[in-house]
């Protein structure tokens, strides 16, 4: 085999890995009664005090009323609150809840939870070759 070969092979590996537990994560996500875009909000929201609409449909990719409607549903289901700003009224201020922290949390934990039972598989040695190879491709700055 020559480099190419191993490239292909790895693709295909890491893209049939990805797939599964993806499909896995999702299905654990569902417990929670949230969609993946809902999560991702919900993450998005977890890491400061407060966003604005606007903003939050520049970072996510959609329009603003896509995000309004999410944020009905989040709010709906007391994951997400949200407040006018003192500052523009005009603006929608949108945070997240203790409850949304907890789903975070749960999900995350669900998350390892999966990952630790594919990784169970491997020997200690092989675990710490594909950390140190993560890692090392982590750090590519392309």
């Amino acid at each position: 085999m020559n480099k190419d070969d191993y490239v292909v092979r790895a693709q295909t590996a890491l893209w049939n890995t990805s797939m599964k537990i993806g499909e896995k994560v999702k299905s654990e996500l569902q417990e929670f009664g949230v969609t993946e875009t809902q999560f991702s909000m919900l993450d998005l929201l977890s890491k400061k005090e407060s966003h604005k609409v606007t903003d939050l449909a520049e970072k996510m990719g959609v329009k603003p009323s896509a995000v309004t409607t999410m944020i009905d549903r989040l709010a709906n289901n007391g994951l997400v609150s949200r407040r006018h700003s003192e500052n523009d009224r005009r603006a929608v201020l949108v945070s997240i809840t203790e409850e949304g922290r907890e789903v975070i949390s749960k999900f995350e934990g669900k998350c390892r939870s999966v990952i630790k039972s594919y990784l169970s598989h491997l020997e200690p040695n092989e675990l710490e070759a594909l950390a140190t190879i993560y890692e090392k491709l982590g750090n590519i700055d392309e």
